[in-house]
């Protein structure tokens, strides 16, 4: 009796028949888009040849890994997005011209400096939502604007981060310090997010150089005076 493929099985050729047909496309083609959220993919297989690729959206399915090389072709890709995954490393090789990288929700623990430090031209990061205990490499972003790191489990404030940083989300994690090196630098720093941690000290002059810093999201009681 022949079997008939299950509910996983189908969206696997699904997604293997869009991948060939995008691949199929003429290259003067400027704008691809690929979006395959949703679709329980718990692997993919050798490289794409895809060098015209814009906007990659891999969110919402089972990934913990990649293939070497995964991204080698994808030279002009700007916005990546893996969220909602099982990664438990921030994928090797990412390609350089990305502006926009989404990991929330994943399993990640650390962010270690060789995985992003060739991400010159980086404008959003964004982690919030995983087991982080430390982030390093985030200080080698020299276009970083944006970074959110919620629901992670740091326990202090990042150090060192680029000075056109404009919004920094570290809420929801075990801060319990905040200070003045904290800061030090983030002249064009807007939008600070600490609520629900565990903060007990708010030193003095913390925020001195953020002199455009929106204090609405920091507990009353550790505000600067």
């Amino acid at each position: 009796m022949a079997s008939f493929p299950t509910e996983q099985k189908k969206n696997e050729i699904i997604v293997c028949l869009l991948i060939l047909y995008i691949c199929l496309l003429p290259t003067n083609k400027n704008n691809f888009l690929l979006i395959l959220d949703g679709n329980n993919m718990e692997s993919v297989s050798a490289p794409l040849r895809l060098p015209r690729l814009k906007y990659l959206s891999m969110a919402d399915n089972k990934l913990n890994s990649f293939p070497n090389n995964f991204f080698a072709s994808f030279q002009s890709l700007h916005f990546l997005s893996l969220s909602g995954n099982f990664l438990t490393k921030v994928p090797l090789d990412l390609p350089k011209s990305l502006l926009s990288l989404k990991l929330e929700k994943n399993q990640l623990k650390m962010v270690r400096l060789r995985d992003v430090k060739h991400l010159e031209n980086l404008s959003e990061f964004l982690l919030s939502e995983n087991q982080l205990t430390s982030i390093d490499g985030a200080q080698l972003l020299p276009n970083l604007t944006t970074l959110e790191l919620s629901k992670n489990q740091l326990h202090t404030v990042p150090l060192r981060l680029p000075g056109r940083l404009q919004k920094l989300d570290c809420s929801n994690n075990l801060i319990q310090r905040v200070t003045a090196q904290d800061f030090q630098g983030l002249q064009d720093l807007k939008h600070l997010f600490l609520d629900n941690n565990a903060v007990s000290t708010f030193e003095a002059g913390a925020l001195q150089q953020c002199y455009t810093a929106n204090l609405s999201n920091l507990p009353s009681s550790t505000k600067e005076k």
